[in-house]
C-alpha cells in the first residue's frame, strides 16, 4: 500500500516532487522515492511513498522497465498468482512489477482483480495512465492547470499546496455530502478537483496534452455458471487475500463477516494469524464477547483495543486535525481509533467490509423488501408502521432508520433507500439529485436484487465504507484488504447467488455465509445479528460543533435548517449522526482554510 503523487511541468521541479511526495509518508512510511521524465520540454514528474507489503527489498518506485515505461501503484492485486502463470512469469514477486510487464505489453488496459490505483507511463506513446480498481477502493484525484497540464495524487491535501492553490468548494459539494453522506465518485470536493472513476482510466498525453477515459466493462449478470462452488471459491478468495511477505492478520468485529474470515483462515487454511477487535467500556456498545469466542475457539492470539468514550474528543480533534478529507458517518472516529492501536502491531489485516453490500445485508434491503412483498406489507400493517414511525428509543439506531424509511414509503425503492440512509432535510432538491444518480446505474426493471447492489456498490460503498477504511487505516500507515470485493465474490453475487423470494430473503439474510459459518461453529452464532459499529457519544462536546455551524448558517441555508431541525429532535441517534455529518465537512473547511463558492 502507498501514496502515489505526480504533476506534469514546463520545468523540473524537483523540491516540488519531493515536498509532496514526503507529505504522503503516513500512508507509505517504508520508502519516499522520486523520478522526474523528460517528455518533449515537458516534465513528468512521479512520487511515491511505499508501505512494504510485497517483494520488501526489491519492489520500490516509481519502477522502471528496459522500454524505459515507468509505474507507481498504491494497493494490491489478489490473483497475483494466476496471473504469474497466464504471462510465464513465475519467479516474480513483486505484483508491481508483474503489473508494469503486462501494462506495458497490452493493447487495451486489463482490469485486474484488487484494490489499486496507479499511474504508468508508456514511454513509446508518451502517454500516462492513471487508473482505479473496480470499486474504487483506493482513491485517485486529479486536476489540470495551465502551468501544470496535469496533477494527480492519493489525497486531497496535494491540490491544497500554495502551488496549486485549490482552496474552494461549491456550497453545492456541501450540500450533496450532506445528501449523500459523503463526497460521491462524481464530486469535486474542490473546484477542479475531481476523482478518476472507479474501474476507469484517465489517458493524457503527454506530449500533445490531449485527455480521454476508457472505462472497464461493467459487471457482467449473464454468466452464470451451475459449477461455481461458492464454498471452495471464497476459501480461495480469502487464501489470496493473506498472501503477502509480511504478516496479513484480521479485524474481528464478532460479527458473521470477519468470524467467517478467521475460521476458514484457521479450518480451511491452517493458518495462525492474530486478531483485533475493539471493545467499549460502556456495556451498551460491547460486543467483544462474540470475537474472544471466535479467537479463543481458533486458539488465535487476540489482541482488544478498548475505546474510552471519555477520551472521545481527543481522539475526535486528533482525527479531524490529520484527515485529508471529512468523512460523514461517525464510526470513522471508533475506526480511526482501532487502525492506530492495530498498526503498532502489523502492516496488513482483513476486513469484512463489502459483505453486506454482496450478500444484502443491511436493514434499507429489508425494508425495501417490505415494500416490494404483499405479504410482509400485510404483516407490517398500519399500526406497526405507526408504532414505528412514532418510536423515539434513544438507542435504537434500527427503528430510527425504519421510521425514516416509512416516512418516505411513497417513493420510488431506490430513492427511497437514499432517504432511508441520508438526511430528509431538502426533499425535493434531494430527491431531484438521487433520481439524477440513479439514471447513471442502468436499473433493470426484473433484477430486483442486483439493482439494490448496483445502488449500494455506487453510492453507499463509496461514501461511506471505503473512504472510512482508506482514510482511517492510511493515516496510520495500515493496509485493509476487504476479500468480499474480490471479483470473484462480485460474480458469485450477481450472477449466481440464489434467487430466493422476497420473504425467505427478508426472514435470513446472507444465508450463503450463514451456512457457510454455520458450518465451523454453532448454528446460534451463525444466526446472530451485530450492533453495529457506533459508538457512545454521550461525551462527545456538542457545543463546539454547534457553535461553529451557527458561524455559518447565516450564508448557508441548509445550515440554518438543519439547526431548527435538531432543536426539535429529541432522538439522540439522529442527533448524533446529523450533527455530526454537518460538523465533519465544516470542522474540515475551518482547519483547511478553504472558500465556499456560494450559489447566490
Amino acid at each position: 500500500m502507498c501514496g502515489i503523487v505526480g504533476f506534469v511541468s514546463t520545468q523540473k521541479r524537483p523540491e516540488l516532487i519531493e515536498k509532496l511526495t514526503l507529505e504522503l509518508s503516513h500512508r507509505g512510511p517504508d520508502k519516499q522515492s522520486c523520478e522526474i521524465i523528460n517528455v518533449e520540454n515537458k516534465y513528468l514528474h512521479l512520487g511515491s511513498s511505499r508501505l512494504s507489503i510485497r517483494d520488501l527489498k526489491d519492489g520500490n518506485m516509481p519502477m522502471k522497465n528496459s522500454d524505459n515505461n515507468q509505474i507507481i501503484y498504491n494497493g494490491e492485486i489478489f490473483n497475483f498468482s494466476e496471473l504469474k502463470k497466464l504471462h510465464n512469469a513465475t519467479n516474480l514477486k513483486s505484483d508491481t512489477k508483474l503489473i508494469l510487464e503486462i501494462l506495458s505489453n497490452s493493447e487495451s488496459i486489463p482490469m485486474f482483480n484488487g484494490m489499486y490505483a496507479y499511474a504508468f507511463y508508456k514511454n513509446k506513446e508518451k502517454k500516462l495512465f492513471l487508473s482505479r480498481d473496480r470499486f474504487g477502493i483506493k482513491p485517485l484525484y486529479y486536476s489540470q492547470l495551465k502551468d501544470f497540464p496535469l496533477i494527480f495524487s492519493s489525497e486531497l491535501s496535494t491540490f491544497k499546496d500554495k502551488e496549486f492553490k485549490f482552496r474552494t468548494i461549491a456550497e453545492q459539494e456541501i450540500k450533496n455530502y450532506i445528501y449523500f453522506g459523503g463526497f460521491t465518485n462524481y464530486s469535486e470536493p474542490l473546484i477542479g478537483v475531481k476523482k478518476i472513476q472507479p474501474g476507469s482510466s484517465f489517458i493524457f498525453d503527454v506530449s500533445s496534452l490531449a485527455t480521454s477515459v476508457e472505462n472497464c466493462k461493467t459487471i457482467d449478470t449473464n454468466r452464470n455458471d451451475e459449477n461455481f462452488n461458492f464454498k471452495n471459491t471464497f476459501i480461495n478468495v480469502v487464501s489470496d487475500h493473506l498472501d503477502a511477505d509480511t504478516d496479513v492478520d484480521i479485524l474481528l468485529s464478532g460479527g458473521i463477516d470477519s468470524s467467517l474470515l478467521a475460521l476458514v483462515t484457521k479450518n480451511e487454511l491452517n493458518k495462525n494469524v492474530r486478531t483485533f477487535s475493539l471493545g467499549f467500556d460502556n456495556e451498551k456498545f460491547d460486543e467483544s464477547s462474540k470475537s474472544f469466542y471466535i479467537a479463543n475457539k481458533l486458539n488465535f492470539q487476540h489482541e482488544q483495543i478498548i475505546f474510552k468514550q471519555k477520551e472521545i474528543n481527543d481522539i475526535i480533534k486528533e482525527f479531524l486535525n490529520l484527515t485529508s478529507e471529512p468523512v460523514g458517518d461517525p464510526s470513522i472516529i471508533p475506526s480511526y481509533y482501532l487502525y492506530k492501536n492495530v498498526s503498532q502491531h502489523t502492516k496488513a489485516v482483513l476486513s469484512g467490509d463489502g459483505a453486506d453490500e454482496m450478500f444484502l445485508g443491511y436493514e434499507w434491503h429489508r425494508a425495501a423488501i417490505i415494500q416490494k412483498n404483499k405479504i410482509l406489507k400485510k404483516i407490517f400493517g398500519n399500526h406497526v408502521l405507526k408504532s414505528l414511525a412514532q418510536s423515539t428509543t434513544k438507542d435504537s439506531d434500527r427503528l430510527y432508520k425504519y421510521r425514516k424509511f416509512f416516512e418516505t414509503i411513497d417513493k420510488d425503492i431506490y430513492t427511497q433507500i437514499l432517504f432511508w440512509q441520508n438526511i430528509n432535510i431538502e426533499e425535493q432538491s434531494q430527491q431531484l439529485i438521487y433520481e439524477k444518480f440513479i439514471d447513471c446505474l442502468n436499473i433493470q426493471k426484473n433484477d430486483f436484487y442486483n439493482n439494490l447492489k448496483k445502488l449500494d456498490l455506487a453510492f453507499y460503498l463509496s461514501t461511506n465504507i471505503l473512504p472510512k477504511a482508506d482514510i482511517g487505516s492510511m493515516l496510520n500507515g495500515l493496509e485493509v484488504r476487504p476479500p468480499y470485493l474480490d471479483d470473484r465474490i462480485l460474480h458469485y453475487s450477481f450472477n449466481n447467488q440464489v434467487k430466493k423470494s422476497l420473504l425467505k430473503y427478508f426472514t435470513r439474510s446472507k444465508s450463503e455465509l450463514r451456512d457457510l459459518l454455520s458450518a465451523y461453529t454453532s448454528k446460534k452464532f451463525s444466526q446472530q445479528s451485530k450492533k453495529g459499529f457506533s459508538p457512545d457519544f454521550e461525551y462527545w462536546d456538542k457545543s463546539s460543533a454547534l457553535e461553529l455551524l451557527r458561524k455559518y448558517s447565516n450564508d448557508i441555508e441548509i445550515i440554518s435548517k438543519f439547526l431548527k431541525m435538531y432543536e426539535n429532535s429529541n432522538d439522540f441517534y439522529y442527533q448524533t449522526r446529523e450533527l455530526w455529518k454537518f460538523y465533519s465537512i465544516f470542522q474540515w473547511i475551518e482547519n483547511k482554510n478553504l472558500d465556499i463558492a456560494n450559489e447566490n
